[in-house]
């Protein structure tokens, strides 16, 4: 998804978006609280990647509702396989 969150208090907050991945892509940002993944209320960490996990392996569709400042707002995005985003080692 291209993103890192943390949970507190009963809310799951977007702390970081990864540049050019899905997350951003789709229009999320820094500090969007995750209220609901595919209509599943989120409460916490476990809620989250339970769901996300839930519908599938890379290319699995998600609409995210959040909370941004006073807006709810909704996002559609497509997961991705992260190792290709890793570096991967040259062979000789």
């Amino acid at each position: 998804m291209g993103l890192t969150s943390d949970d507190s208090a009963g809310l799951v907050r977007i702390r970081r978006v990864n540049e050019g991945g899905p997350a951003a892509k789709a229009g999320l940002l820094a500090n969007d609280i995750i209220l609901s993944v595919n209509n599943q209320p989120i409460s916490n960490m476990e809620d989250f990647y339970k769901t996300v996990w839930s519908l599938g392996g890379p290319g699995s569709n998600l609409n995210i509702e959040v909370q941004r400042s006073d807006q709810k707002m909704k996002f559609q995005l497509t997961t991705i396989d992260r190792n290709n985003y890793f570096v991967k080692p040259k062979y000789y």
